[in-house]
């Protein structure tokens, strides 16, 4: 789907016939798409185009007031000459848009939006972000000059390519610090009825972890509508706590642990199809499992929910942590986020300088000291939808797609949530009002959701093999166990290795200026032939190497000018 506006003529929009996760309508006077899942918070039915034409014939802007959901708008509305791009308070659904002095184009991929302009050229801040982070920061994409719409934004352009730009969404944190645990409970329980209200049947993914776990337990009340799912080895913690925690509650659950060797043959063209869905910005190698998953849960259930970003709920990157400075947080979101330390044959001067200033710099625009605040936002500016929105977009191919962590109302309560109650753990306040069984089971890593002598003592009996081989691989200094939930370093570096060798020629690479020869070469070699774990960094490489072959294919040109 794209929408050309230029000044020699009027708006148009290109869209194919309406898909699942997107819907097009025109009456002549007014053309309407509806890109993702938005629904409506008074009717608690899902939005397509022909329900957003007339909100807005009734409401004109103001028609995204009731709209909650992840999605993004567009109204072309020909009488006014104006073109509106709604973007979800998330920017989870996200267009990419490019601005030029004759023409904005607004579109669903970068490609249509490079084949309308004939040009190619790669941002080389993004591209380094995306080597290092998994993700690009802010609204910057892989492309010089192409945005995302930033989230919860109205852009409003008019005839002569005027951009108007407007927040609907108030990010800034409250000062009263009015909002309690009670008030979070009560609004998330909400925000599940609502799903439940949407949807006939809802997979929930469901981990080890403390996100997952929240929305299963709020999710009780309706678990004839829930199937559970976990992937990854047999005996993996995933698999075996959320086996057990399904029984403990009465819920349908799947396990998805067939990883033989039919699956890791077959990675290598989910590779390559992932690359090309998440737009080159989010790892197609190592989330190839995923692809089995989300076939067999499509099957069952018509929702898939998400626990993405649960960490807004307990400062999931400053836990913990004695922060005094903008710069002291800047420099542990960047320990935080880098996926690899594999990074001084990268031909690019001082990086470690610039992938921190990267990160200040994003800091800095939220006009704000409170570390905290700053935290959480660039927890839900960033790794929220620049890490989790390609993944979501895809599967909204197959599923309606709701985020229970994400709602106005869920934001405005932890902009505004009391300091104390944030600090004694609102999401394991949830669990515990909601399911004594679910309080008292372990989580993943030996943690524990209520704090009794009885249960650190019964994690600690659970964990205790665990523990010794934890102990017995620090004695001998070798991985004698591996404690992956899924193996993808083994795996690329023998059943794989060919795969690797043949996207990672350096002869053919598209981002080779980005790198020594001599290095790369050598530090490649070491990671196929030694034992340290260097994989995210380069899927995450192959996964641009894959995504811009498959432009130059389709376009026939040199998909990779930087």
């Amino acid at each position: 789907m794209k929408v050309v506006c230029t000044r020699n003529a009027a708006p148009y929009i290109y869209c194919e016939e309406n898909l699942r996760d997107l819907s097009h309508c025109d009456d002549g006077t007014l053309g309407v798409v509806v890109y993702g899942y938005p629904y409506n918070l008074a009717t608690k039915k899902w939005v397509k185009a022909q329900d957003f034409m007339s909100l807005y014939r009734e409401h004109g802007k103001q028609a995204i007031d009731p709209i909650d959901g992840v999605f993004s708008i567009i109204c072309l509305d020909r009488l006014k000459k104006r073109t509106y791009v709604f973007s979800d308070p998330y920017k989870i659904y996200t267009y990419y848009i490019k601005e030029s002095k004759d023409s904005v184009i607004i579109s669903t991929t970068l490609e249509d939006i490079n084949r309308e302009l004939n040009d190619y050229t790669l941002d080389e801040q993004g591209i380094l972000e995306f080597l290092n982070f998994g993700f690009v920061l802010g609204i910057k994409t892989i492309y010089k000059g192409i945005e995302t719409v930033p989230g919860g934004t109205i852009y409003c352009i008019d005839d002569k390519l005027n951009i108007k730009k407007e927040y609907y969404v108030n990010y800034l944190k409250s000062d009263k610090g009015s909002a309690t645990k009670h008030d979070f409970y009560d609004e998330f329980t909400n925000v599940l009825a609502t799903a439940s209200s949407l949807s006939q049947s809802i997979s929930l993914p469901l981990t080890g972890g403390l996100d997952s776990r929240t929305t299963l337990s709020g999710c009780l009340k309706f678990k004839e509508k829930i199937h559970c799912y976990t992937h990854g080895f047999k005996n993996s913690d995933d698999v075996k706590i959320a086996s057990k925690i399904s029984k403990l509650v009465g819920v349908n659950h799947s396990a998805y642990t067939y990883l033989g060797e039919d699956f890791v043959m077959s990675i290598p063209d989910k590779a390559h199809m992932l690359a090309k869905a998440y737009q080159g910005m989010l790892n197609s190698v190592l989330f190839s499992h995923l692809c089995y998953s989300y076939e067999q849960e499509s099957k069952l259930c018509d929702t898939h929910f998400t626990g993405v970003a649960g960490g807004l709920y307990r400062n999931y990157y400053s836990s913990g942590h004695t922060i005094t400075s903008i710069n002291n947080l800047a420099q542990l979101l960047k320990r935080k986020i880098t996926k690899t330390n594999e990074l001084n044959f990268l031909n690019t001067e001082g990086l470690h300088q610039v992938l921190l200033d990267s990160i200040l710099t994003e800091l800095q625009s939220y006009n704000s000291d409170d570390v905290a605040y700053l935290s959480n936002m660039f927890l839900l500016k960033n790794r929220t939808p620049n890490f989790a929105g390609p993944s979501a977009r895809f599967i909204g191919k197959n599923f309606n797609v709701f985020f229970p962590y994400l709602s106005k109302k869920l934001l405005a309560i932890i902009l505004d949530i009391r300091e104390k109650d944030l600090r004694e753990g609102l999401q394991n306040y949830t669990i515990m009002q909601n399911s004594q069984q679910l309080a008292n089971y372990p989580l993943d890593r030996g943690r524990v959701i209520r704090n009794t002598f009885r249960n650190k003592a019964r994690t600690k009996l659970y964990y205790l093999p665990t523990f010794c081989k934890k102990a017995t691989n620090k004695l001998l200094g070798r991985k004698v166990f591996s404690f992956r939930y899924i193996d993808y370093c083994y795996w690329l570096k023998t059943d794989l290795k060919d795969f690797v060798l043949e996207i990672l020629d350096y002869d053919t690479l598209a981002i080779k200026s980005f790198f020594s020869e001599d290095d790369f070469r050598t530090k490649l070699h070491r990671f196929l032939h030694g034992t340290k774990d260097y994989s995210y960094f380069y899927t995450n490489m192959m996964t641009l190497q894959l995504y811009l072959q498959n432009v130059a294919s389709i376009t026939g040109s040199k998909a990779a000018n930087d």
